[in-house]
């Protein structure tokens, strides 16, 4: 039987953790020398920034859980889609994703998520109880 590539080995990791992901858990995945991408956001380098931006999102949606649809990688590159699944003002959402991988040593030192937040900001704009969690999110408290 074939070895388990450490694409699939990471890939299979990012879909257990999500299942009922944890901040440790998820910074667990990380090399020390990080840098996250996400849309609209500054880059956030580092295993510290990185492990306050976690906490900062389960704090805005303390439900956020996700499920891998599928994953490609080869040669320390990681494609995943996947589905965020979360509840805002009330309301279930689900927001699909892609998140692209630098691996090193089995570990994440790279990641660009892809996804249209339109969605999630629509939900916001049009739910006014929404508003001052969403605030606190994007001023970092």
């Amino acid at each position: 039987m074939a070895e388990e590539s450490m694409e699939d080995t990471f890939a299979r990791r990012f879909a257990e953790v999500w299942r009922a992901p944890t901040t440790e858990a998820l910074v667990g995945m990380l090399h020390p020398e990080i840098v996250l991408y996400q849309p609209h956001q500054p880059e956030i380098r580092g295993k510290v920034a990185v492990h306050e931006e976690f906490e900062r999102t389960f704090r805005w949606l303390p439900g956020l859980h996700g499920k891998v649809v599928r994953t490609l990688g080869a040669n320390g590159v990681l494609f995943i889609e996947w589905e965020m699944h979360f509840e805002l003002a009330g309301k279930p959402l689900c927001v699909g994703a892609v998140d692209r991988f630098l691996l090193k040593d089995g570990l994440a030192i790279e990641r660009a998520v892809y996804f249209n937040d339109l969605q999630i900001m629509a939900s916001v704009a049009t739910h006014p109880s929404s508003w001052l969690d969403f605030l606190r999110y994007h001023l970092g408290q």
